[in-house]
């Protein structure tokens, strides 16, 4: 069966048949990737789904990456994972080589570190309210009710002002942290594109932002992403100031209510430590407050390169290592 290119009138609906609804392969992702500039396909043959986005890399080179997909919908998955590769090569046209984040397994390619989040912790929030409390770590619902009683308050602030406050939250925990965030372009434009200031719809993927605030002030911020069953928990920041009052308990609380309320199954934290890491990799106090929320962990599969260019393909990686590490 031939591949074609999807139409955004079939792609979601198709796409939420499967049994997996990543919000990375979702139609409304790829115009926000677009939005920054790169560029993308989404191919489908009804049995094999998936939205490759190039990434640029210098001297006018890029490589194809598959965020949480190909996605398939019968139950051939290595047939239909070697076609899809054949077709997808065949549109390379010089790209170095194809990168995958998996959601089903497939044949080993080179391995690499997962651009998206290779462990995370996901609630059930289908359970009553009494089974959510129970699932969590006593400290967890102790913070919670600490938060409730310091008079901290979580609202929906998905417009300008709220936008502003998670910009401003985020470069301050970056810099506390000396860590790496995303530029604030790229937010900006992921909220241009994505933000949704009514009620989310299963269907199209959309964005909303949520506020903790403490005496007026933001104190704990999350940017959620809502497509098919999940409401994703993607970015987060928090002051350094009032840590007291226990503001991201709350916040995600009220996140877990919000998406029981709107008909979501599921609320995705988005990466934590993996679970044999131990107490000295850097996720590990991440890790441990996510977790104490009761969610199970989901592992996914491995993320390889694929290369088309095998000449020039050595020759990245080991920039690539010297680029991460900092070799001087």
């Amino acid at each position: 069966m031939s591949f074609l290119e999807g139409t955004a009138e079939e792609w979601n609906r198709a796409l939420l048949t499967g049994a997996h609804d990543p919000f990375t392969q979702s139609w409304e992702w790829g115009t926000f990737q677009e939005a920054t500039g790169r560029s993308v396909v989404r191919l489908t043959n009804g049995n094999v789904q998936a939205q490759i986005i190039t990434m640029p890399l210098p001297r006018g080179m890029g490589y194809f990456y598959i965020p949480r997909g190909p996605l398939f919908h019968d139950d051939a998955k290595m047939a239909q994972w070697q076609d899809f590769r054949k077709e997808l090569q065949q549109r390379a046209d010089g790209r170095l080589f194809v990168r995958v984040d998996p959601v089903h397994m497939i044949e080993p390619g080179f391995p690499v570190s997962a651009t998206q989040p290779q462990d995370t912790v996901v609630v059930d929030v289908t359970q009553n309210e009494e089974e959510l409390l129970a699932a969590m770590h006593q400290k967890t619902r102790y913070n919670i009710r600490l938060a409730q009683k310091k008079g901290v308050v979580v609202a929906d602030e998905t417009n300008d002002k709220g936008l502003a406050a998670f910009l401003d939250l985020t470069e301050r925990t970056a810099t506390r942290h000396e860590i790496q965030s995303e530029p604030l372009e790229y937010f900006k434009k992921m909220f241009v594109v994505l933000a949704e200031s009514g009620t989310p719809i299963p269907e199209k993927c959309s964005l909303k932002i949520f506020v903790a605030r403490y005496e007026g002030t933001p104190v704990a911020i999350s940017l959620a992403l809502f497509f098919g069953t999940t409401m994703t928990y993607a970015h987060g920041a928090s002051s350094d100031e009032h840590k007291n009052v226990m503001a991201p308990f709350l916040l995600h609380w009220e996140g877990l209510q919000y998406a029981k309320a709107h008909g979501y199954r599921r609320y995705d934290f988005r990466g934590v430590a993996p679970a044999d890491a131990g107490a000295v990799h850097p996720w590990a106090g991440i890790t441990r407050f996510k977790e104490g929320f009761g969610g199970a962990r989901v592992a996914w599969p491995r993320s390889s390169d694929f290369p088309y260019r095998y000449l020039l393909y050595p020759a990245y990686r080991i920039g690539a290592l010297l680029k991460h590490h900092r070799v001087w």
